[in-house]
């Protein structure tokens, strides 16, 4: 049991440090520190203006998060490159040409609080059109009973997710006390713990997520989506559900390591779509960590309410980045679980990295550890 309670305190210090981390280095866009737009040339003038609904020469300058203004009204304006920041266990996927040279996207918001509005324009080149997604069991691809998403499929359609990284949104999650095995959490039983109550609860902090409807490239490679939420409440674009969560746990205690759980095994959990209302504010994803990723999905399976994803997200990773000071270089991809470890170096090489000859990869894996209840 001693060692169940050291699991459940050292996957919650984990996010703990993740937050303290970024309060020492100062909010971004707090009240308190106003911050003008630090990039120069076109970049910098391009904040002056509402967003370009097509590719500009501030998307080719921009190479690091610029900031303008502070909680109650402003803008970001971040890079995003191939594999820059990506989930545990997540697929990687590169053109079948093995040249990723081309591929760049760019994020904009723009919030307002007294208008309550936060406005995303996303614009990328040198996206496939309509590629195929094809992984191996057991390789780079693994069943998730938590996660249940299609391993293959075609004519493939993108979709932004805006993942807030930081939060203090912590989930209890219950094991079997005679197996140790997962059965759930709190979001899978509203109405209490299975078993009767019999069972190990375990708090484990998650991050949040919503999500774009989905878009595609021209026949050229340009794509260019926008869409605007309230920000007073984090929600889907279509307005049909709020946010899911998502965390990253052992299926089994066992093999879980608690004085390092990053090591340990840590697949994978998502919740389902929760209902409007249960997001966080703009302003609370300004303060605690936001990622910004395109993920390549099935375009059958968007069957959930607003042309949504009943399993959430498809795990194929493309065209992401983070947006704390200073950014992610091109090549280079911010490590979530260095980050839970709360041990540097945070950035690694993208395996294969983004010229020619880059390559599709499994991000991470975490899928199986050390049994430490074997004698």
């Amino acid at each position: 049991m001693r060692q169940l309670l050291l699991l459940a305190g050292a996957v919650t210090l984990g996010a703990c440090n993740m937050h303290a981390g970024e309060e020492q280095e100062g909010t971004l866009g707090s009240e308190s520190q106003a911050l003008e737009a630090s990039g120069k040339g076109a970049v910098q003038e391009s904040l002056r203006r509402p967003p370009v609904l097509r590719w500009t020469r501030a998307d080719d300058e921009l190479i690091a998060p610029v900031w303008k203004g502070n909680d109650d009204k402003g803008s970001l304006y971040l890079p995003q490159w191939r594999g820059a920041s990506v989930g545990i266990e997540e697929y990687v996927w590169a053109p079948p040409s093995g040249d990723c040279r081309q591929l760049k996207g760019t994020v904009r918001v723009d919030w307002d609080s007294a208008a309550n509005t936060a406005h995303i324009v996303m614009k990328y080149r040198g996206l496939p059109r309509r590629p195929s997604v094809r992984r191996t069991e057991g390789v780079d691809f693994f069943p998730d009973p938590f996660h249940d998403f299609p391993k293959d499929f075609d004519n493939g359609v993108y979709r932004l997710w805006v993942i807030q990284g930081a939060d203090p949104v912590i989930g209890t999650f219950y094991y079997d006390p005679a197996t140790l095995e997962l059965l759930g959490s709190q979001y899978d039983f509203p109405e209490g713990p299975p078993n009767g109550g019999a069972v190990i609860p375990v708090n484990i902090p998650l991050f949040t997520l919503s999500g774009s409807a989905s878009f595609e490239p021209d026949a050229d490679g340009f794509a260019v989506h926008e869409y605007t939420i309230p920000y007073d409440n984090l929600q889907v674009e279509s307005g049909d559900f709020s946010v899911a969560r998502i965390s990253f746990v052992p299926f089994n205690l066992c093999l879980g390591q608690p004085a390092a759980p990053a090591r340990g095994q840590a697949r994978p959990y998502v919740t389902p779509w929760l209902p409007v209302g249960q997001g966080p504010s703009f302003k609370k994803l300004l303060h605690s960590g936001l990622t910004f990723d395109i993920q390549l999905e099935n375009p059958l399976d968007a069957t959930a309410a607003g042309g949504n994803l009943p399993y959430v997200f498809g795990g194929v990773a493309f065209i992401g980045g983070p947006s704390f000071q200073g950014g992610i270089p091109n090549g280079q991809r911010f490590s979530l679980s260095a980050q839970i470890q709360n041990v540097a170096p945070i950035f690694k090489p993208v395996p294969g990295g983004n010229g020619l000859g880059c390559y599709s990869y499994l991000n991470e894996p975490h899928v199986t550890a050390t049994n430490h209840c074997a004698p």
